[in-house]
């Protein structure tokens, strides 16, 4: 079989670039290794009740994804949360995420910083007047954070946030591959609380930059498969590919259950999938290798409990390290999305719990970290379990550790004289934002054909 382009993987970016080369005139077949398409962004059901088993929002802080989706015709179905912003929780006790940048505030000023005291905030305006290092390049998040801010910030503020969406401690993880913009412009303005506010600006408050769509997020990958298979691309499911290699004539060979020949190969897998199937490049291989991710247990409960009915802590919490608990984030679904909320019987919640990484726990280990998790978060004890939804995404985000950005580099040196294009969450950053800027990035045009 010969065909002009073949991708291999269908999760967002897979299905993105499918549509965008179709709508380009190519010929495109897709290539899954699941039964289900959609990488991260599956639906389970506890109950009769449908809900996002992965990834639940997408982020709009900027509008590329809703100008997408405006274009696409797929705005009509998007909602917006509850405004309920989502607060920390550590032993200082229970406090909001200020207005700013992963923690970093626009404004020292900020009411929403008492709970750090006096001293703290003290200290944080001595230390961001000071010079910029020369190492600044170098600097983990929490160097970085205590440097500029000081460590109350990092333990209370920015690490909670900084763990909650890239699931790693600000220790583990390179200031420049995950506060890139934020380091940008802390080299522009000389101050980490100036570099916020120029980011965030008036943007929305935290937890609120966010959307999602009627039903949850797998409605989008729903869509996308229908107008990717109606506009003329081939979506084969339960197909592994072992084997990629490049012939003299220039067409790249796929072993897929059967030899599959293409002009354009398009690889949109995690890095260690990429690595296996291109182990015939091996310094490139090696060099996929080298990229570290993080596996990420989500487990989603059913509960009846009408002392929940408030929403005692809003949408949800992210959780510093210092209260002990193995949860790292709490998501109240019904609280944050009204749709949910409509379809469950009364005194009926979903809550999702997102578990430190890596977390081993058998069946009693993990029921009593959730009913802590009630007790010291929501405040709820022995909330009747109704059901739950384990999933267990392994290689789910990227480990942005010291050096990701060089390693990144040299990627895309040696995988640039093959012409294999390579996309996913470690080319273009964790999240669906991310993945759509990197797809406007390397396209000419609009992704759906429109001129816009």
């Amino acid at each position: 079989m010969s065909i002009d382009k073949v991708i291999i993987g269908a999760g967002f970016s897979g299905l993105l670039h499918g549509l965008s080369s179709i709508r380009a005139g190519q010929q495109v077949l897709l290539l899954e290794k699941n039964q289900t398409p959609g990488g991260l962004i599956q639906s389970e059901e506890i109950d009769g009740v449908k809900f996002d088993s992965g990834a639940e929002a997408f982020s709009n802080v900027t509008p590329e994804f809703e100008n997408w989706l405006s274009d696409f015709g797929l705005d009509s179905f998007v909602v917006k949360p509850n405004i309920k912003a989502p607060v920390i929780v550590s032993k200082i006790g229970v406090h909001p995420i200020p207005q700013g940048v992963f923690g970093v505030p626009v404004s020292l000023a900020d009411s929403d910083l008492e709970f750090l005291g006096a001293p703290a905030l003290a200290l944080a305006r001595t230390l961001d007047a000071k010079p910029l290092p020369e190492n600044l390049d170098e600097l983990s998040v929490r160097e970085l954070i205590d440097m500029r801010l000081g460590p109350a910030f990092t333990n209370s503020l920015v690490g909670p946030v900084i763990s909650g969406v890239h699931g790693s401690l600000p220790e583990h993880l390179e200031a420049r591959s995950v506060l890139g913009g934020l380091v940008k412009e802390l080299k522009a303005k000389g101050s980490i609380v100036e570099a916020a506010k120029t980011l965030r600006g008036d943007k929305p408050a935290p937890g609120s930059a966010v959307a999602s769509f009627e039903g949850g997020m797998h409605v989008l990958i729903e869509k996308l498969v229908h107008e990717f298979v109606q506009s003329g691309g081939t979506l084969r499911l339960g197909t592994d590919v072992t084997r990629v290699s490049k012939l003299s004539n220039g067409q790249f060979e796929i072993e897929a259950g059967e030899t599959i020949y293409a002009n354009d190969l398009v690889i949109a897998t995690t890095a260690s999938a990429a690595a296996r199937m291109l182990f015939e490049f091996h310094e490139l291989s090696i060099a996929l290798q080298e990229i570290e991710s993080l596996e990420t247990l989500l487990v989603t409960v059913l509960v009846e409990s009408p002392e929940l009915n408030s929403f005692p802590i809003g949408t949800g919490a992210l959780v510093a390290e210092d209260l002990g608990l193995a949860v790292k984030a709490t998501t109240h679904l019904n609280a944050k999305w009204e749709w949910l909320n409509g379809n469950l019987k009364k005194d009926q919640h979903l809550v999702r719990f997102s578990f430190r990484s890596p977390t081993r726990l058998d069946s009693a280990q993990q029921k009593s970290a959730i009913l802590a998790a009630f007790d010291l978060i929501y405040g709820v004890k022995s909330p009747k379990l109704l059901g739950q939804v384990e999933v267990l995404w392994e290689d789910s985000l990227v480990k942005a550790s010291a050096g990701h950005l060089r390693r990144i580099e040299r990627i895309r040196r040696l995988v640039e004289p093959l012409g294999v294009e390579l996309r996913g969450a470690y080319m273009s950053g964790n999240g669906l934002l991310g993945i759509l800027k990197h797809e406007l990035a390397t396209r000419e045009g609009d992704l759906i054909g429109t001129g816009n």
